[in-house]
């Protein structure tokens, strides 16, 4: 993740204005839960080139830092500027399970499955979906859409190990065998890798 980061930061010092890296870098500094940092970037790319997808991150950086009514009042105010977003409902979804209301939280579920094919990355969404049911205490629910969060593009462990949303399920004999697989995955991609930019590093070299 360091290393992501270090990339983002380079592209986006070359391109001051490139609103791609800075999100992307954003989103990094979130799933190394360093909440505040992400926050300010996210709310920087957010404020100069509006998205609903920063917008997004804004949102999870308020309610991670247990900022609820915040989180709520970008989600309202980003959902009129994007009304055809999807993003929205997950995030509806993980307020409500925060706050307790069951019923909303579990609409804002079926109104995200029912939407699958509208996400451009549905696997964030199964991430959050996994993250509502958790929160709610629903762990078997809550292990099935991690599972399938994770199977489906989004297998990046030290989430999964350290994200406060998914505390509730984490002492679980069957999350610690997808921690314990994504590990095993996750491994594989590095060496994939380092293999490929030890090929670049080859390539580019004299003569």
């Amino acid at each position: 993740m360091d290393e992501a980061a270090q990339e983002f930061q380079r592209a986006w010092a070359i391109s001051p204005a490139d609103a791609v890296a800075q999100m992307h870098l954003g989103f990094g500094r979130y799933l190394q839960l360093r909440y505040l940092e992400a926050l300010e970037i996210s709310e920087e790319v957010a404020e100069r080139t509006p998205s609903a997808w920063a917008w997004y991150q804004v949102a999870l950086c308020r309610l991670q830092l247990h900022q609820i009514d915040h989180a709520e009042q970008v989600v309202e105010r980003s959902a009129r500027q994007f009304p055809g977003s999807v993003l929205f409902y997950p995030l509806r979804g993980l307020i409500a399970a925060k706050r307790g209301d069951v019923g909303v939280a579990h609409e804002m579920v079926r109104l995200t499955e029912q939407k699958e094919r509208s996400f451009g990355h549905y696997h964030h969404a199964q991430y959050d979906v996994a993250c509502i049911h958790a929160l709610l205490g629903e762990k078997d629910e809550a292990l099935v859409w991690a599972g399938r969060a994770a199977r489906n593009g989004f297998p990046s462990y030290p989430i999964y190990e350290r994200d406060p949303f998914l505390e509730p399920i984490r002492d679980g004999s069957g999350f610690s065998r997808l921690l314990d697989e994504l590990r095993d995955e996750c491994r594989g991609y590095t060496e994939v890798y380092r293999e490929l930019a030890a090929a670049r590093r080859r390539d580019s070299g004299p003569g």
